[in-house]
């Protein structure tokens, strides 16, 4: 199985090397933004990104710590 992995890691790296090699010319460039365009339903300022995200993190961050158990401190 280990062996599997390296060989797809192996893989990856040379279709990432191609693609870094290649990435100068438009007609060569592989464009992944494309890949996830259709999630996007409005378009907004970077700050209500950033502000959003933070928001559902720590909302998250308190949700999870409501089913963690208090790790006792150490002496």
């Amino acid at each position: 199985q280990q062996e599997a992995l390296r060989k797809e890691v192996a893989a990856q790296e040379q279709m990432f090397a191609w693609t870094a090699a290649n990435n100068s010319s438009p007609e060569t460039v592989l464009n992944w933004a494309g890949e996830s365009s259709g999630l996007v339903h409005q378009v907004l300022p970077a700050a209500d990104v950033v502000a959003r995200t933070a928001a559902e993190a720590e909302q998250l961050l308190r949700d999870a710590s409501r089913v963690l158990e208090p790790v006792p401190a150490s002496s």
